[in-house]
């Protein structure tokens, strides 16, 4: 078995969903001046980089992500690239060809290019 690790690093300089807060990362301790070790704070919103929307965060009163067990997120998954979709809706899924059965999907689109030179987020 293959794992393949698809996150973006977290950075202050990756864009953030309009009205969202920048990424802050900051040292709070230092060896260099005097701490028995080096220690940092991240302040971001849960939405950003690589991550799981919750339930929750479409549905009013839905479980968060920590209500999700950890085997629906790991295992085989089947893989769209959708280079040039504006939006995922249902004609852009219906047009992917979604093999049968498949009970995982990771969506690969614009951002992934995108994140790479821009600094502003994409809808």
């Amino acid at each position: 078995m293959r794992i393949y690790d698809i996150s973006v690093d977290i950075s202050p300089q990756m864009p953030v969903w309009a009205g969202d807060d920048p990424v802050v990362l900051e040292r709070v301790k230092a060896i260099s001046g005097g701490a028995n070790a080096n220690a940092s704070r991240l302040a971001c919103g849960v939405h950003i980089g690589t991550h799981v929307d919750a339930p929750v965060h479409f549905i009013d009163g839905a479980p968060g992500v920590e209500a999700l067990p950890l085997k629906v997120l790991t295992g085989r998954a089947y893989v769209v690239h959708l280079p040039k979709a504006a939006v995922l809706d249902e004609a852009t899924l219906e047009a992917a060809g979604l093999p049968p059965r498949t009970r995982r999907v990771l969506f690969r689109t614009r951002n992934s290019e995108l994140w790479a030179r821009e600094k502003a987020f994409q809808q």
